[in-house]
């Protein structure tokens, strides 16, 4: 699938709100350097970092919305030492 779709979807509905967009733009940037096409697997801690989000409840805030727009399907991992999968929803 490519990254201009989901791009260009998002932009047009969530692009006024600058966490949700730096935290959908990582997500793409680590599913490219994965070289996968619509599963990533990343820490939270990798993702909070990239996207300069400091708080857990604002990161895991900004994943349930991702979610619930219909962007991603997130399954938590939990655990520290296990990555979590992020599924890009095709649009």
């Amino acid at each position: 699938m490519e990254l201009q779709v989901y791009i260009t979807g998002f932009m047009e509905v969530i692009a006024d709100d600058p966490r949700h967009l730096s935290l959908f733009l990582a997500i793409l940037h680590f599913s490219y350097m994965q070289n996968s096409i619509d599963t990533v697997s990343v820490f939270s801690r990798e993702l909070r970092k990239q996207v300069k989000i400091c708080s857990v409840r604002n990161y895991y805030s900004c994943m349930k919305d991702l979610k619930e727009f219909g962007y991603i399907k997130y399954v938590p991992s939990f655990s520290p030492s296990e990555a979590s999968s992020i599924y890009l929803v095709k649009p």
